[in-house]
This record gives structure tokens, sequence and C-alpha cells, in this order.
């Protein structure tokens, strides 16, 4: 009677159903053994629904939110009713898409099929064949996880990119570059403005899915395009794991969820499908809660503390292939290259037409390499570019020699291995014979005292910095940075980038700054400026910055300041283990209450551990007659 009940409630439920496909008595009992099984509690379950655990209300949602992913209306707040409606839908040769229901979710029906042990007699199986094609296309025998390093021009690539590559059989690592790519992106219309696209992508305002190209279409973006290093981190999954996975990402074509750039981003849904390859791997749960960011670099360290991560590759970004290149070549030679890519074509040049045939090559390969990144970064016009390349790729065509350049060699520390990402600090402030005690958090991600290793060099990307000033029992804000931008690039023969800057948030006013027992109020800021910088050692960086910076106070006399001035500063490290800064800044009065001011900071750390380091801060004002100072020791703890 039970089950007759339960047949009769599921009827009601759902009137539209066929039942051409199997024996309807049975559904009952399978969802008699599903309740009995718990399966609805199952985590497993959880994670093909992609559930978790709400921040603030109790119970769960799914970070799905298109409608056509569940089969029940409640779907992706209830997991129960989710399972009920799912094995309804097994029972139906009703096709959602274009597909029967049990292709249309194979990886809820095999895993189901599993713990059930569905009976082919009263259940039979569907026939897939457009999941069976797509599966012999692809005919994956193993992921890699591939991580774009980050990009300071793009907004949505500051921190990294995340991407999955689908591994053909009996491929080696140039035929890679023919597999399959799996990325996960928000949708964004064509010439967005930045306000509404910062909006929207905090907000979750963009929609996110998963697509499926040619990797070698990925590394033209990255490497070549946007000129970003690529890691490839191949996971250490058996052959059902990977079908587990893909067959999760069958049911996720076509299938859309809120965009967040911090939280629910490309890393973040890369790890919801990998942790589908096997009960009891969990690898979002550390970002659910309290789930203010998850970073790429981050989930690359999930997925080796998870025990995932085999063999690393490397594939260099074309700037840094080319620099490399560059190296290789005697300096007339290297100034026929940059003629070649900058001006017009000169075979007759002795430089090329007395090199031999392998230094032939290599200045026609590299010239090549040069006008394409000229091109990508519009310094070059296509009508000049193409017929340019052309001529270049032609005379390569007829000289049989090899370049051999020698490879570009990896960097010592792969990203995942550098310092972690967030950091607190503990800091003890001496100032015009005051002292206070000094308590910090930053929740992400780089400065450039920090130790340099696995890091873009000379990039300085931090968010959300908090300072606290403790003094005779009291607590007082120092600072709070909401965002701090600084791309450093070096600028050479081959190379000339623009150097930039942007920060604001929240600080005292002037000297105030430097105080450790400050009188004056805290106000909003923000500081912008761009420059050029220069390398003249490996791990030293020069630059120089024309910056403008506002401030509003209700200390001021205008309750506002605006300033202007210049910026240089002096950096270098030692083995990513003593890290050291100077930097000096001069302004001067544009509007409001402003006034002459000039600043200096020195800066040295020593990493002592790879989380852990100690470090002294040196800092000097000049103002109206009046200055500052301040020493400051702390010790920072990455984590």
């Amino acid at each position: 009677m039970r089950s007759i009940a339960l047949l009769l409630m599921l009827l009601v439920l759902v009137p539209s159903l066929s039942w051409a496909n199997g024996d309807p008595q049975y559904l009952a009992e399978l969802q008699q053994s599903a309740r009995s099984a718990k399966l609805a509690e199952n985590p497993y379950w959880h994670r093909l629904l992609h559930f978790h655990k709400n921040k603030l209300l109790p119970g769960s949602t799914s970070t799905i939110d298109a409608a056509i992913f569940f089969n029940a209306p409640n779907g992706n707040t209830n997991t129960q009713a989710e399972l009920d409606a799912t094995l309804a839908k097994f029972f139906s040769d009703e096709p959602i898409l274009e597909e029967l229901p049990q292709c249309r979710f194979k990886a809820r029906y095999e895993w189901l099929r599993e713990q059930l042990h569905f009976d082919a007699a009263r259940l039979p199986t569907q026939s897939c064949p457009m999941h069976d094609e797509w599966m012999g296309n692809l005919d994956t025998v193993a992921i890699s996880a591939v991580f774009a390093s980050n990009d300071l021009n793009s907004p949505a690539t500051m921190y990294g990119h995340s991407l999955l590559r689908l591994d053909k059989r009996g491929q080696d690592v140039d035929q890679r570059l023919l597999a399959y790519a799996v990325n996960y992106a928000a949708d964004i219309a064509q010439g967005e403005n930045m306000l509404t696209y910062t909006v929207l992508g905090l907000s979750g305002g963009f929609d996110g899915q998963y697509s499926v190209y040619r990797y070698h279409e990925k590394v033209r973006q990255y490497a070549r395009i946007n000129n970003r290093d690529l890691w490839e981190y191949s996971l250490k999954l058996n052959p059902d794991e990977v079908r587990h996975v893909l067959w999760h990402l069958w049911e996720m074509r076509g299938v859309g969820s809120n965009y967040y750039f911090f939280t629910e981003n490309c890393s973040y849904m890369m790890l919801a499908l990998l942790q589908t390859a096997r009960p009891g791997l969990y690898l979002t749960e550390q970002y659910d809660f309290p789930g203010l960011y998850t970073m790429p670099v981050d989930t690359l360290r999930t997925l080796r503390n998870a025990g995932l991560v085999g063999e690393l590759g490397f594939r260099p970004s074309l700037a840094r292939r080319l620099q490399h290149q560059l190296k290789q070549l005697a300096p007339a030679q290297e100034d026929w290259v940059l003629d070649a890519s900058e001006h017009q074509l000169n075979f007759d040049d002795p430089a090329y037409k007395l090199a031999s045939p392998r230094d032939q090559a290599r200045m026609l390969e590299a010239a090549n390499d040069r006008l394409l990144f000229g091109y990508s970064e519009n310094n070059v016009e296509r009508e000049r570019a193409l017929p340019q390349s052309h001529a270049l790729q032609s005379a390569r065509s007829k000289i049989n020699a090899k370049p051999d350049f020698d490879p570009v060699p990896q960097p010592a520390t792969s990203p995942e291995l550098g310092h972690a990402t967030s950091r607190w600090n503990v800091a003890w402030r001496n100032s015009n014979d005051a002292n206070a005690a000094v308590l910090g958090y930053r929740a992400a991600y780089h400065e450039r005292l920090d130790p340099p290793a696995g890091y873009l060099a000379g990039g300085e990307l931090e968010c959300f910095d908090l300072n606290l000033l403790v003094r005779n029992g009291k607590l007082k804000l120092s600072n709070f940075t909401l965002v701090n931008v600084q791309a450093v690039s070096a600028w050479d023969r081959a190379f000339k980038p623009i150097s930039w800057q942007v920060s604001g948030g929240l600080r005292r006013y002037g000297l105030d700054a430097l105080r450790a027992d400050p009188q004056g109020r805290t106000g909003a800021y923000v500081d912008a400026g761009v420059g050029i910088a220069a390398a003249p050692f490996e791990t030293a960086y020069v630059y120089g910055f024309a910056f403008a910076e506002a401030d509003a106070n209700r200390d001021l006399n205008e309750d506002y300041a605006v300033a202007a001035g210049l910026r240089a500063g002096f950096s270098w490290s030692i083995a990513s283990r003593f890290m050291q800064q100077i930097e000096t800044d001069w302004v001067g009065p544009v509007v409001g209450s402003s006034s002459n001011r000039l600043s200096l900071r020195l800066g040295s750390q020593w990493q002592m551990a790879p989380n852990n380091g100690l470090r002294l801060s040196l800092n000097y004002a000049r103002e109206s007659n009046l200055d500052a100072h301040d020493i400051q020791l702390s010790w920072l703890h990455y984590f």
C-alpha cells in the first residue's frame, strides 16, 4: 500500500510524465530504497548537484541557477525532491533538449544505477548516441589542470585563470596542443563598460558556463596574445575517475550559473567539476565558508594537498620566449630583428646576409615573434603586420637549418609553491617617542616586499589590507587599503611597456599617517599614476611614476585635498629570502587643502620560513615645515 501511495503522489506531482520506458511500480521501489539508504544526504549526490551550505541562513543551496539542470521545481534547494524527480525522469522517454533523460543526466544516472542496482528488465537502459559520439571524439585518458599566470592589465584575470586539459590517448607534449580544454568563464558582452563590468562581476550579474575548446586556441589566447605563462599539472586520476568527470561535464553543457569574480569563479567551478571524480574527494569546502574569495593559485594548492598533482609542465609566454631568444643573438643580429619587426625588412643588411643559416633562421623566427608581439600589444597595425609576417615566414621556409634556440628555462618555483596568498601581521611601531602595537590582516595577494618566488615579477596586487593600532588599551584604525595595484614592467630595447599603479581605501592624512598615536580622523583616498621601469639586474627594478592623489577628510580645511607629483623607487631581492625596497614621493598642491610633501620609505624583509617573515620599515615625511618619522618591526604570517 505504501508503494502505491508513493506512486500516486508522484503521478500527481508529475502529471505529464511518460511511462513508456519502464515499470512505474519499480519507480516507487527505487525511491523507497534511495530514502532508506539516505542517498539524498550523500555528499556525492550533493556534489553532483553543486550544493553547498548557505553562508548565513540554515540549509544548503545549489550554485547552479539554470532550471534545465534540475528535475524538481525546488531541486536547487531540496536534494530529496531532486532525487525523487530524477529517478522518475529515468522512466520517461520524453527528450530533454533532444536527449533522453538517462543520457542528459548521465552522471546522476550512472551513480544512482550503481547505488540502487537498477534492474534493466524493469528500467531499460536508454541509448545515448550523442553522448557516445562526444566521448569518442574526446577519447580522454587523462586530465591536466592548467594555470594561466595573472595579468595585471586585465581586471578579470588579475589573479590568474584556471582551466582543464583533456589529454587524448598517445599524445606527446607537442601533440597535446590538439587536445581539448575545458574552460569556465563569464558571458560578457563585447564593449561592456568598466563600471557595469565591475558591479555585475562582484554581484553575480554575469552568467557563467563551461565550454570546450581545442587547447591550442587557449594557448594562443593566453601565451601568445595575452603574454601569460601557462603551468600544466597532470592529475592523478584513474580511467574511472576521468570518466566520472566527463559524465558530469556532459550534464553541464548549456547550464549557466551566476559568476562572481571573487568566489564562484573559474577556479571554484573547476574544483566543483573535478570533485565529481570520486566519492570522498572534497575540493570546494574550504572556499564555501566563509567564502570571501577563491584564488586560482590557492586552488592549485588544494589539488596538491589532495594528492592529485603529478608531473608539471611549463609553456612560456610569447614575451618570455622572445626575451630568451634575443639574448642568444649577437648585438648586430638583435638590431636587425628589432628593425625588421618595427620598420622594413632588409635582407641585404650584412648582419643578416653574412650570418650562418642557423643564425638566419634564428633572426627570422625572432623577428616574426617580435612582430606578432607588437601586433598583440596594438603597437603594429594589421595592414603592416600581416604582409611583413608573411615575408618573414616565406624567407624562413627557404632555410633548412634549425634555429636550435636553447629552451626557455622554467622558473625555479611554480605558482602554488610561492607564499600563501592571505597574511596577518603583528608589529611594534615607534614614532616621535610614542609606541603602539599594530595588528594587520590582508586578504590577498602580493606586494613587492613579499618573497617573489612563484609570483609575477615586478607586480604588486593587494586587496582588503587592514591595519589597526593598539595603544593604552584603545583600538584605532591605522589604514585600510581596499585595492592596491602596481604593474611594474621593465623597459628595454625590445619591450617598452607602460607601468601603472592605482590604490584606494581609507587613511589618515599627511604626517598623521606615520604616528603611533594619531590624533586626526581617517578619510577616503585614491592614488593613481603611470610611469616606466627598468631591470638593472634579474631580481631588481628601478621605477618612476607621475601620479596624482585625492583625499576626502574632515580634518582638512576644505574637507578635501588633491595633489600631484612624482614617485620613484628601487627594489631588489636575494634568493627570495631577503627583499629590500626604497621609495620616495614628492607631491605639490593642485586644489583643496593640499600642500607640498616629501616622503621616504625604506623596507627590508627576511623570509625565515616559507610562510613567515620579519620586516623592518622606516618612514619619513616632511610637510609645511613639519616632519614625522616612524620605525616599525613586524612579524608576518602567510596562510
